[in-house]
């Protein structure tokens, strides 16, 4: 052995123990050092889901879906989505994944390099529309044809290590991962199945599969998805339930289809973490019993306080509010969303909303930078709020500061209807007005009949009773205010002073309608129809007739809920409504205050006045 052998073998024997050392020591800290990533399913409609993943800090949300076309069925290709202003590495998330799956599947990407990017309007916009992490919508390839529904059933383990391994690649410090269904599981459309262009075959039998395999693959420790119902909401959802078994007014409805709603809307609700989502859960839920006068009210909703007025004299209602006056930020706004925008339908006469200027057919964008969400845009802000408004589509809008005033809504619909009354003078002619928002109590016929007898109104040559929008609770006997059959009376005093006089309307009139005209409001439109005591002009009514019950719950919201089913004449008008005499159909949007209705049944009186 010389020299150099000898001095071989020692430093191989040191680098051997060295390697063996580095080993073993590797070994020991790789579990510290390989990444966690925890997955978690998301439920609910598309932004409850998104604003919960953001709460929970998600490094990444992917949503799985199947594409397919109503064209040629042989059409195949992979394509993915992702929101429009998506940071490069997004995009390069996305890039990565259907180069993947282009190869994989041996398939062109969708026209150059298979992204889309979602913008407003677009079909799945909203699906990523609030999330703030990268987010990516997957569509790997079309189920309309026979060979996508084959790869979709028995390759589903590709997909799933395709999207693990971008997650690997993109996020390898772990964190929290979000997953959500396409389709499946949406609140407000509980039988959403997403494409199905074979008979049995629909999307939503193959997107949750995928991403179970790829959840498996990144969480050792993942487990199907169960509800995670916090103990609060589901004592209250259960409450709901008990309360609409014993008290709907149909019951076999109850026996025979109540509990697998029920059961539907207890797994497909999520996680209800905030008492605006557990009031979309229920109000979904009670749609589905396909009725009027069924709703859920909580103290962000201006028919809170209106539904609680009505019913004030309820020992139930007194207590919620300590036996005090039943108060509320009053705007005069009517609100409806349409296309996922809100926008003004009425505007009561008189009130600060009004006299701000804002009108029919204004798009509310935003309430001091936040969504319009009713009173809770208005509650504990003394100092006024400030509105963005759109008036025209393509505009950009514009602020109004307004002032809410602090009423009890009764004593708000009954300035309304004060302030509503009006003269159209059209040559020697005067068209009369009165719009009656409420019809739930006497004091608003007791008004109405003042103004045609002693008002203004009593000297018009004919009338408009505008009865849209509102709330209903008429009495059919209020249709006696036009009974041509009754007597006048009149007492003169000993001066020669007439006193009392003409307290019901002998001339020709219109009553305008419309498909928020309901309850006590379309039997009034019913009489007036068929016994030909007027024209009724407008759209048809809403089919809303039943006879509703307030039902308090633990956490002082309410239940209002159909108890009795009603006849008119004999005839069922719930989800039937009232067709008018004239149909005047109006589309709301972006209208600027413009009224076709009024001014169509105003040409129409004075059409018949000249003959």
């Amino acid at each position: 052995m010389n020299g150099r052998n000898f001095l071989f073998y020692p430093v191989l024997f040191l680098l051997i123990i060295f390697c063996l050392t580095v080993k073993t020591f590797g070994e020991d800290i790789s579990p510290a050092k390989k990444p966690v990533y925890k997955v978690k399913f998301y439920r609910g409609d598309y932004r409850e889901r998104q604003e919960k993943a953001n709460e929970d800090g998600a490094i990444c949300y992917v949503e799985q879906h199947f594409n397919s076309t109503d064209g040629d069925r042989n059409t195949n290709y992979t394509m993915i989505l992702i929101p429009s202003g998506s940071s490069d590495f997004t995009k390069k998330w996305a890039e990565y994944y259907v180069n993947r799956v282009s190869e994989a599947f041996n398939l062109k990407k969708w026209k150059e390099d298979g992204i889309k990017l979602l913008v407003q309007g677009d079909r799945g916009y909203g699906n990523l529309k609030y999330l703030t992490m990268p987010a990516i919508l997957p569509e790997p390839f079309l189920i309309c044809n026979s060979t996508g529904v084959e790869w979709a059933k028995t390759r589903q383990d590709e997909l799933s290590q395709i999207l693990v391994d971008s997650i690997y690649k993109f996020f390898p410090e772990g964190g929290p991962v979000a997953f959500s269904v396409g389709h499946k599981y949406k609140i407000s459309a509980i039988n959403d199945k997403g494409a199905c262009p074979f008979e049995g075959v629909c999307e939503i039998d193959f997107n949750e599969a995928v991403l179970e395999k790829a959840a498996k693959m990144l969480d050792p420790d993942y487990t199907v998805s169960s509800i995670e119902e916090s103990q609060k909401y589901l004592n209250l959802f259960n409450e709901i339930c008990s309360l609409v078994e014993k008290n709907f007014y149909d019951p076999d409805f109850i026996d025979n289809n109540f509990r697998d709603i029920k059961e539907i809307f207890r797994t497909n609700s999520g996680e209800i973490r905030s008492d605006r989502e557990f009031s979309k859960v229920i109000n979904n839920m009670l749609k589905q019993l396909k009725t009027s006068h069924t709703n859920y009210y909580t103290k962000d909703d201006p028919e809170y306080y209106q539904l609680a007025s009505i019913f004030s004299s309820l020992p139930e209602i007194k207590k919620i509010f300590n036996d005090k006056d039943i108060v509320y930020p009053a705007t005069g706004l009517f609100t409806k969303e349409i296309d996922s925008k809100i926008f003004v339908v009425s505007v009561m006469d008189g009130s600060v909303c009004e006299k701000a200027g804002i009108v029919k057919g204004d798009e509310i964008v935003s309430v001091e930078g936040e969504p319009y969400r009713g009173v809770k845009s208005f509650i504990a802000k003394p100092d006024g709020v400030t509105l963005l408004v759109r008036r025209r589509e393509k505009e950009e809008p514009f602020e109004i500061k307004i002032k809410p005033l602090i009423l009890n809504p009764s004593e708000e619909f009954l300035m309304a209807e004060k302030n509503s009354v009006k003269i159209f003078e059209k040559g020697d002619k005067k068209i009369g007005y009165i719009h009656i928002w409420s019809f739930a109590g006497e004091e608003y016929y007791d008004e109405f009949i003042s103004a045609i007898s002693h008002g203004i109104l009593k000297d018009a040559d004919a009338l408009i009773f505008d009865l849209r929008d509102g709330w209903g609770g008429a009495n059919p006997d209020y249709l006696n205010a036009f009974n041509e059959k009754i007597p006048e009376l009149q007492m003169i005093d000993r001066d020669g002073i007439v006193i009392g006089g003409n307290s019901h309307w002998r001339k020709p009139a219109v009553m305008l309608v419309n498909e928020r005209t309901r309850s006590g409001k379309e039997i009034l439109a019913y009489g007036f129809k068929k016994y030909k005591i007027g024209t009724v002009m407008g759209e048809k009514t809403a089919g809303a007739t039943l006879a509703g019950e307030i039902l308090p719950i633990s956490n002082g919201s309410l239940l209002f809920l159909a108890a009795l089913g009603t006849r008119i004449d004999g005839e069922n008008l719930e989800g039937v409504g009232v067709n008018p005499d004239i149909n005047v159909s109006v589309d709301i949007k972006y209208s600027e205050s413009k009224d076709l209705q009024l001014e169509k049944s105003i040409e129409f009186l004075l059409e018949l006045l000249s003959k």
